[in-house]
């Protein structure tokens, strides 16, 4: 069992890694929502977070900018991060 969970450990690292990074080559400080599908790889789409800001799931730091929603790329990505499941 003590393997099985350090697989899973390890998974979960190299995945808070891959999204840190990931954000780090982020070109601005904030990302879109219609630009969301890209900063996740495709794991989420711009509709899916509409939906999570309507019901109060989605991540804190959420702004406008005229009539585009963005998010905070730190906070979107402590928020991605919060809901890993390995």
């Amino acid at each position: 069992m003590t393997k099985e969970n350090d697989l899973l450990e390890s998974k979960k690292v190299a995945a808070i890694t891959t999204l840190k990074k990931a954000a780090e080559t982020w070109p601005t400080s904030y990302v879109a929502r219609t630009e969301i599908k890209i900063f996740t790889g495709g794991a989420l789409s711009p509709s899916y977070m509409a939906n999570l800001d309507c019901s109060g799931n989605s991540c804190e730091g959420m702004f406008k900018i005229g009539r585009h929603v963005c998010y905070d790329k730190g906070k979107l990505t402590d928020w991605l991060i919060s809901r890993l499941q390995v």
